[in-house]
């Protein structure tokens, strides 16, 4: 959600209160971390519905804030097209790494490119990232700003086999879509010890899986990457089908409480 909270809230009461859902993205870490925000959500907060796209991310509304919790409802973000992991070819990709997210970590970055560039990567994987502020290409790693269209993203995800999503520590009750995209492709994915990755680390251990940093964060790529968990893909897809996200809206605009 792009607007601010303060904003937001100040028009609420030009609506009707019980017809207002609110969809939350990346504003609640902002929020909580700004005093006047927060104090202009507490105000509202248990007049209106708030959806999330995850459990943890319920729960730490709830814990910090003290928002009603039947007012908090998880609806997960829907699977843009209906995809079967018997489609998949999950051990015949190519040993690319990818970071299609621009809030990758730049130290991550930074480290990475100064390791190529002094020859130090001895490593089996190709990296190929995105970042906000730096363009590069050397032997291993190719890191740029530029915008991906649609085609160059899906064939990235089409053709990869890790998705790595080493994110800032401020990441705290924050999605990631694209861990979303990766699984939604069979692809592995490689994540910092965040909230985020956590959460997905714990739901699909074998497809998604924490890199503590005092562990290094190139180690996993100094050797073949085992392929994703069909079961646990299977498993993913199911709880993003459309079926299945109508059934959480359902649920949700339910007034009934």
């Amino acid at each position: 959600m792009s607007t601010r909270i303060d904003s937001l809230f100040f028009a609420l009461p030009f609506f009707r209160k019980d017809s207002i859902i609110v969809v939350h993205h990346n504003d609640i870490d902002r929020m909580l971390s700004r005093p006047f925000e927060s104090f202009i959500f507490k105000r509202y907060m248990n007049e209106i519905d708030h959806v999330v796209l995850a459990e943890f991310i319920k729960d730490g509304l709830i814990e910090k804030t003290s928002v009603d919790e039947r007012r908090v409802h998880v609806v997960h973000q829907p699977s843009l097209e209906k995809r079967s992991v018997e489609d998949m070819n999950l051990d015949t990709r190519k040993p690319v790494v990818i970071g299609l997210g621009q809030s990758m970590s730049q130290d991550y970055i930074d480290t990475l490119i100064a390791e190529d560039k002094n020859g130090d990567l001895d490593i089996k994987y190709s990296f190929l990232l995105r970042s906000k502020t730096t363009d590069y290409q050397g032997k291993h790693v190719i890191v740029s700003t530029e915008y991906l269209d649609r085609r160059v993203y899906d064939e990235r995800l089409l053709t990869s086999s890790v998705c790595i999503v080493f994110y800032p520590k401020s990441f705290n009750l924050r999605y990631s879509g694209v861990i979303d995209d990766a699984l939604n492709h069979g692809l592995v994915v490689y994540c910092n010890d965040i909230a985020v990755g956590k959460y997905f680390a714990n739901k699909y251990p074998n497809s998604c899986r924490l890199v503590k940093e005092d562990e290094g964060l190139v180690t996993p790529f100094k050797s073949s990457v085992s392929a994703a968990d069909k079961e646990e893909i299977n498993n993913f897809l199911l709880e993003h089908s459309g079926a299945f996200v109508t059934k959480q809206w359902k649920c949700c605009l339910d007034r009934d409480k």
